[in-house]
């Protein structure tokens, strides 16, 4: 048996000796004797008083120490270096000799005959590198560009 458990039932005992104690203290006094003579008969013969030794109780055990799991560095991204795009060159404004889609279409018929059927091919390559594939495609506000570029043929 445990030390703490004996210590916990001579404490009950003792509670009980001492409640009895009480009890017979209240009864008259000739009824209190015969209660005490019937008690002491009871009493096991050879039982010694034994002292109680108080039992420092134990410490609690004390846990092991718990070791963080290693925590791996978070990784370095790359930060990738920008890409410079070129910077498109404003074009000078540039006056076209025609005003609407029609004479546009006019000038670079004017163009071909001129430069011919070699060269002429030339003007739809100009409008493909422009990004456009026909005259209908190219918007007033690039007129300026292609114009520069047929005339650079």
């Amino acid at each position: 048996m445990n030390d703490q458990v004996i210590i916990a039932i001579a404490a009950a005992i003792r509670a009980n000796a001492e409640a009895i104690t009480a009890l017979i203290s209240s009864v008259p006094h000739d009824m209190a004797n015969e209660v005490i003579k019937l008690t002491e008969s009871k009493k096991p013969k050879n039982v010694e008083k034994v002292q109680a030794v108080p039992v420092p109780a134990e410490p609690a055990p004390v846990p092991a120490p718990v070791m963080a799991a290693p925590v791996a560095p978070a990784p370095v991204a790359e930060v990738p270096t920008p890409v410079e795009q070129p910077v498109p060159v404003p074009h000078p404004e540039v006056t076209v000799p025609w005003k609407t889609p029609s004479e546009l279409q006019e000038y670079c018929m004017q163009k071909y005959t001129v430069l011919g059927p070699t060269r002429g091919g030339l003007i739809q390559q100009s409008m493909i590198e422009l990004g456009f594939k026909s005259l209908a495609e190219v918007k007033p506000e690039n007129w300026g560009e292609l114009y520069l570029k047929l005339e650079s043929i």
